[in-house]
């Protein structure tokens, strides 16, 4: 009974939902220094691992589509 939208993020652990400014892709990982607010466990790395190559991907695809023109 989960989908995309609901419920929230939350940390696997205590299950605390994440605040909207703690889920800023990078950013909140950052700012928190890669642990949970609320219980102090480390957030493993594979999401902001994932979060950063899908930025790259989509900074990459405007690139070759908008700058390079490459599909002319």
């Amino acid at each position: 009974e989960k989908s995309v939208l609901w419920p929230g993020s939350r940390c696997p652990v205590c299950v605390q939902p994440i605040r909207w400014f703690d889920n800023i892709p990078l950013l909140g990982y950052l700012i928190l220094g890669g642990r949970c607010r609320r219980c102090g466990v480390a957030i493993p790395l594979a999401y902001p691992l994932a979060e950063l190559g899908t930025a790259l991907a989509f900074v990459a695809i405007f690139y070759l589509e908008m700058v390079a023109n490459v599909l002319d």
